[in-house]
């Protein structure tokens, strides 16, 4: 308990913050002052000392207006309509509970439309 640390990430940002004791000295019996002035360092976790000061970094590196995830992976991906039943491209025809919205690759989603409905 006398290491704190908090890793926290978001869109191309990761940061670790650590709180600790570099030299934990537990006091001797015959140094009074030091024994009464003495904090256990149990005390000492990663959410309450580490991410406050992660926090506090997060907040200044940041922007703070983000890119919308949803942009990036509505320009990187291809959303399809799926046949569960098939795996195949959902036509109109798919009963509404067996169709799904899937994410795809670039030129990857099935190009063959489901063959049962």
């Amino acid at each position: 308990s006398r290491d704190a640390w908090f890793a926290g990430y978001s869109q191309g940002l990761v940061a670790v913050s650590w709180a600790g004791f570099d030299e934990l000295k537990v006091p001797t019996e015959e140094d009074e002052e030091s024994i009464r002035s003495f904090k256990s360092p149990a005390l000492l976790t990663g959410a309450g000392a580490a991410l406050p000061i992660w926090g506090k970094f997060f907040v200044q590196a940041r922007p703070s207006k983000l890119e919308d995830p949803e942009r990036d992976l509505e320009s990187s991906f291809v959303r399809e309509k799926i046949d569960r039943r098939t795996g195949l491209k959902a036509k109109a025809t798919c009963p509404e509970d067996a169709v799904y919205e899937e994410i795809f690759l670039p030129d990857t989603a099935p190009s063959a439309e489901c063959n049962i409905h």
